[in-house]
């Protein structure tokens, strides 16, 4: 960092993994640093900590630091494959059904031996919604995963509506028994997911947004 800062002629810098092997209060102080040269000159990161990237974004947002987060991996024998916009770090992506919209509305012109799979990713992304919306909008964001703030300011936003939890077990249920990656039992094996089912369990998802936020703001009231 003091050569960078010696030499005029460096306009970037790039970490490959940083914080390897260190405690939590360095990763988080080291974040901070790199932050807050990123004020100064363009900084990029490669890192597969989720706690040190959370760290990053929590700081960029302190110092009002614009960011972009990708997911590079190897897929095949391609390597260096790049998500932009993709990572763990954005499941506030999530907070909304568009994602599984997207699916739906492909799956509806996709051919038979395509639609199931798209179908099938569909459900995968309302399941992401549901996390998202238990997070966010059950619990107001007070604990967030990789990320080891807790914002006890927002614990008067929090209101658990049993109902509406009952109807979330059942729904996410719903979408985990139908999503790939996961193992059935002969009850389920013959029934595959519909473009229609998807929609309609994107529906209930939507329903169940807005029911939360009309029960939050009349207890406000």
């Amino acid at each position: 960092m003091t050569e960078t800062n010696l030499s005029p002629i460096n306009k970037g810098i790039f970490f490959d993994d940083p914080v390897n092997s260190l405690d939590e209060d360095r990763k988080s102080n080291i974040a901070e640093r790199l932050v807050v040269e990123a004020k100064n000159r363009q900084v990029a990161i490669f890192t597969h900590d989720l706690v040190f990237l959370s760290n990053i974004l929590n700081h960029c947002e302190d110092y009002s630091i614009n960011y972009r987060c990708h997911w590079i991996e190897k897929l095949d024998d391609e390597v260096g494959k790049i998500w932009k916009d993709n990572t763990p770090s954005y499941e506030k992506k999530y907070k909304k059904s568009g994602v599984a919209q997207g699916y739906y509305q492909k799956s509806k012109k996709a051919p038979p031996e395509e639609r199931e799979a798209l179908v099938k990713t569909g459900f995968a992304a309302l399941r992401s919604s549901y996390e998202a919306f238990v997070i966010f909008d059950l619990f107001a964001g007070v604990v967030q995963r990789f990320n080891d703030r807790v914002s006890i300011v927002s614990l008067n936003k929090v209101y658990v509506d049993n109902d509406i939890v009952n109807e979330i077990i059942e729904s996410f249920g719903l979408a985990c028994r139908y999503m790939e990656g996961h193992s059935h039992s002969d009850k389920f094996l013959p029934k595959k997911p519909t473009p229609e089912q998807l929609n309609e369990e994107i529906q209930r998802f939507d329903s169940l947004k807005k029911k939360l936020k009309e029960i939050k703001k009349n207890k406000a009231q």
